[in-house]
């Protein structure tokens, strides 16, 4: 049957994963040429074992996929359950190589575990942010750096949308669509699926260079803006220096990531939007009504409790007069973007001001970025769309039987609501707090604090990368598999996982 798995699939997704682990393989060349001009001798085999990894699971799966096709079947084409198969399964297979040059390197002072190494690789693949051993990434190796960033950056764009930009010329156009629909890029701006892959891949490449001239113009160092450019417009939040970027204590380099934020939290389809000048019609989508509303808000609650609690206009954190209001717009757009950054510790404005600023961090933290963008969390159509259910079903109660009722918004065009929709947006939404509670008892079982644990599984499950101080390598193993679980949730959006143990299961059901 087409809703349940057999032999079949399950060897032509091998066959269609062993070519994202090829990629993988061929990626991490790049931080070995990092390596090289840097003279970090001490890198190379550590890359190349990580590599030669990656390319031996994939000539495994491979060889295995095709050996079964020429004896046993025939191969089968590309459908809506292999398409989820792989979109489920690429982000921890990628991991797992990897992780491998971190757990050879072990970069920090601390010795590290493999299962640390794969904590980064998920966190960096799935663009969270969260380390174990990041808070020493002053001395970390150029190399280790890069790579940390450029998973990010590719996992910004997405494993399987990296896989279709390559290989989407050799499959048919219906396939590719199901992979596209499948990795959460339900998106067209040109007439061709391939054409529109390939300006988003642009788009999202030249936003880096401008943001890497933007971090070096404000007087950050060139590895420094490059690597920042990447995980800032990925949203991943990783950083070379171990305080993030309140390191360079610079008001310019702080004023300089904000943009880049909102950027990568934006829908790729906006962001074509606005370079084509069509700035109404960003702000007529539902996802930059949300979010603005929602900043500006939190913005004004954040500052108000400051002026509130401390009587100063210009209050600050750390004793920068000019950078009070800088550190209030940095950090409410870093959780609300799911970047991750930070420019105070967790510890200053969790001390003077939770838990109402701890509310309006974690409320941002759930909320989330835009849909088909880099960051993580409920997505802001989803939270737009809720409110006006709320809406609706007041208008269904205080209204005539015989009043016409518009359920619709505009979301890249004007849609229509049905039941179905509002429906999957619930479910969606319940499936994400259960897995999120779920998880935070967990961490109070192991004797973490309320507000500790809460902040650290919302944080990986919205992929935003912040972090109470838990999350370290001193945490228990189970509570590490426990946040590497949340991150790729978060990255997959929840449903894909539970669609793909439908398939498993099939008639079981």
């Amino acid at each position: 049957m087409l809703w349940s798995y057999d032999k079949d699939d399950y060897f032509y997704l091998m066959s269609e994963l062993a070519i994202l682990l090829f990629l993988t393989g061929i990626v991490m060349f790049l931080p070995l040429i990092v390596a090289v001009i840097y003279g970090e001798q001490s890198a190379y085999i550590p890359f190349l074992a990580g590599s030669l990894l990656a390319f031996l699971m994939g000539a495994l799966f491979r060889i295995f996929s095709s050996l079964y096709f020429k004896y046993y079947s025939e191969k089968v084409s590309l459908e809506r359950k292999h398409a989820i198969g792989m979109v489920v399964l690429a982000w921890p297979l990628a991991s797992f190589p990897s992780a491998v040059p971190y757990y050879l390197i072990n970069p920090g002072t601390e010795n590290i575990s493999y299962l640390d190494g794969f904590f980064e690789a998920i966190s960096g693949w799935t663009t969270t942010g969260l380390t174990t051993f990041g808070g020493e990434a002053d001395m970390f190796l150029h190399s280790v750096n890069f790579w940390r960033h450029l998973t990010q950056y590719l996992g910004g764009l997405g494993i399987v949308v990296m896989g279709l930009l390559v290989l989407m010329p050799l499959r048919d156009w219906e396939s590719t669509t199901e992979l596209i629909s499948a990795s959460g890029r339900d998106y067209r701006i040109a007439p061709s699926l391939l054409n529109t892959v390939q300006i988003i891949a642009a788009i999202y490449f030249f936003l880096m260079l401008a943001g890497t001239l933007l971090f070096y113009s404000s007087g950050m160092p060139l590895f420094d803006s490059f690597c920042h450019s990447m995980s800032g417009f990925s949203t991943g939040g990783f950083s070379v220096r171990s305080d993030s970027l309140m390191a360079y204590n610079s008001a310019s380099i702080a004023l300089a990531a904000l943009p880049i934020m909102v950027i990568g939290n934006t829908n790729f389809v906006l962001i074509y939007y606005l370079l084509s000048r069509r700035i109404k019609t960003y702000f007529k989508d539902i996802e930059s009504k949300v979010f603005w509303a929602l900043l500006i808000m939190f913005i004004i609650s954040f500052y108000a409790w400051y002026v509130y609690q401390e009587g100063d206009l210009l209050f600050r954190f750390t004793g920068r007069n000019y950078a009070g209001i800088i550190d209030v717009l940095f950090n409410v757009i870093s959780a609300l973007t799911t970047t991750g950054w930070n420019s105070v510790p967790y510890r200053v404005w969790s001390g003077l001001a939770a838990p109402f600023v701890f509310l309006i961090i974690i409320i941002s933290m759930i909320v989330g970025a835009n849909t088909s963008s880099t960051g993580g969390g409920l997505k802001a159509m989803r939270v737009g769309v809720m409110l006006k259910t709320i809406y609706w079903q007041i208008e269904d109660i205080v209204l005539p039987s015989s009043a016409i009722k518009k359920k619709r918004y505009h979301h890249l065009a004007e849609k229509h609501v049905e039941n179905k929709d509002i429906i999957k947006i619930f479910v969606f939404v319940f499936l994400y707090f259960i897995i999120l509670f779920i998880s935070f008892i967990i961490f109070i079982l192991y004797g973490y604090g309320f507000f500790e644990g809460f902040f650290e599984v919302t944080s990986a499950i919205g992929t935003v990368g912040l972090s109470s101080g838990v999350t370290a390598v001193k945490l228990e193993a189970p509570l590490k598999i426990i946040l590497s679980i949340n991150m790729w949730l978060g990255r997959i959006e929840v449903l894909p996982l539970f669609y793909f143990i439908r398939y498993l299961l099939g008639r079981k059901i």
